[in-house]
């Protein structure tokens, strides 16, 4: 069962029996339990009718036990097994236990946490589970779903975002690649980092920006010089450092956008006239990265840097392809500005 199947059966109030969870997403594990905690437990009673049993050391009667005990002033109890790989290598499950799950009471939820995923389809019991669509799998969100759950985190830190810088956001996390493994977690930190730091109630691509940039590492610098001096060897060499170091595809592309955007802003700005210290604030980078502007200038002239926008624009059309190898995009764009002449 698809755990969105699963949210319907907890808001119905349909839930009961046993439940095996599994699957990539630890974060929507952990609201669903808390969802049937809040929905079927009473408050009031929860220390009485809610049970945490630790896979490591319960036994198969510990489970049985808390099974069997009849709920206090509440219709219903809710028992949650953490670690159940653990619980299935420490105990031998008898035939028995395994079929008597199937028979819980209606007025008890038991729960068994695979967080890990440490459960073989193989066995007797996730086939008698899945068989009885008690089996659910909490998997990776589909890029709507990811959206929605998203800008629901911003709206639970009182921030609001547009939808393109939502988008812009989302591609940036490296979620949705196929490259990394990003969960919700890691996705949610994201969103407390950007929000603890944003001036205003509205998150701009500006914060946006400055976080990714902030979280950059000399890595990706390194591999920014070699491309803005058309070095092919060295950007290449450095690009593949940060593939083998996880470096969302989307971040990379991100920088490199940022870099010729940043030239073209230059470029510009002196034609008008402007002096370096007002290119400098109206670019809104500091000094040091200033410097790098100005030397790299010398490497295209405005038509290249027009047609480099233009790949540019491309390759961030391609990677928002699901069927789309995002590191052989990236290598393309490389040859292509570094042999630009």
């Amino acid at each position: 069962m698809n755990h969105l199947d699963f949210h319907k059966i907890i808001i119905e109030k349909k839930a009961s029996g046993t439940y095996y969870f599994y699957g990539y997403e630890g974060l929507l594990i952990d609201n669903a339990i808390n969802r049937i905690l809040k929905t079927y437990v009473n408050e009031i009673t929860e220390y009485l009718n809610y049970f945490v049993l630790d896979g490591k050391i319960s036994t198969t009667q510990d489970v049985t036990n808390a099974v069997e005990t009849v709920p206090f002033m509440s219709d219903y109890k809710l028992i949650v097994v953490t670690d159940t790989g653990m619980f299935f290598q420490k105990n031998d499950l008898s035939d028995s236990f395994i079929d008597g799950l199937l028979s819980v009471p209606d007025n008890a939820i038991l729960i068994f946490n695979d967080m890990d995923n440490g459960i073989k389809k193989t066995t007797k019991f996730y086939k008698s589970l899945n068989k009885a669509n008690r089996a659910v799998e909490f998997t990776k969100l589909s890029p709507r779903d990811l959206n929605v759950f998203v800008n629901r985190e911003f709206s639970s830190k009182k921030k609001k975002i547009s939808p393109s810088d939502l988008s812009y956001f989302v591609n940036n996390t490296g979620y949705n690649s196929r490259n990394l493994e990003v969960n919700l977690y890691q996705v949610v930190n994201e969103v407390s980092k950007i929000s603890a730091v944003a001036k205003g109630e509205i998150i701009t691509r500006n914060d946006i920006d400055a976080m990714l940039i902030e979280e950059l590492d000399t890595n990706i610098f390194d591999f920014l010089d070699g491309l803005m001096r058309k070095n092919l060897q060295t950007s290449i060499s450095n690009f593949n450092s940060l593939y083998q170091l996880n470096e969302p595809m989307q971040r990379i592309l991100f920088m490199i956008v940022r870099q010729f955007r940043l030239l073209l802003g230059y470029k510009t700005y002196i034609t008008k006239g402007y002096s370096d210290v007002e290119i400098m604030k109206k670019i809104g980078i500091k000094q040091y990265e200033f410097k790098k502007i100005v030397n790299s200038q010398r490497n295209f002239t405005d038509c290249e840097i027009i047609d480099i926008m233009g790949y540019l624009n491309n390759a961030e059309k391609k990677m928002k392809s699901t069927s789309i190898d995002e590191r052989l995009v990236l290598e393309e764009l490389i040859v292509k500005i570094c042999n630009k002449k």
